[in-house]
């Protein structure tokens, strides 16, 4: 029995990163990217020692990346309730409650989070807080 196997789609086994956090300073980002055809999969993790600032958290993709937005469905940010919805998450709220979180497009390098079509920010953190994240996009060249 012959086997038909894809060439040339470009798959990549998991790759450790460190993603750069806008709004995030109290926060220790880890994460695995990896690719599947024109995707880039992302799963993360953010820990919290103290509040970030005052503004959207932002978390950017691994170094030279950049979205193809061709692909995407929209890309407004201007609105939590309009942007393009990439992937999903979870905010442990200093161990009290679990919130159900959106990841969202943006920039063409940058995703945000939202809870209840609100962006997170990064002044609303706290001590033992954790961000959990899941995510594809596509890029540019793939």
């Amino acid at each position: 029995m012959a086997v038909s196997v894809m060439t040339n789609v470009g798959n990549s086994r998991p790759v450790a990163y460190t993603p750069v956090l806008t709004n995030g300073s109290n926060g220790t980002p880890t994460a695995f990217w990896w690719r599947n055809d024109v995707w880039l999969w992302v799963d993360g993790l953010i820990t919290w020692t103290n509040a970030g600032e005052a503004g959207a958290l932002a978390i950017a993709l691994p170094t030279g990346l950049v979205m193809n937005t061709a692909l995407l469905t929209g890309t407004t940010n201007a609105d939590a309730q309009l942007s393009t919805l990439l992937g999903f998450g979870q905010w442990r709220d200093a161990g009290t409650q679990f919130e159900p979180l959106a990841v969202l497009y943006a920039s063409t390098t940058t995703v945000n989070l939202a809870e209840n079509s609100q962006l997170i920010f990064g002044n609303q953190m706290a001590n033992t807080d954790s961000l959990k994240f899941t995510f594809k996009v596509p890029i540019l060249g793939w």
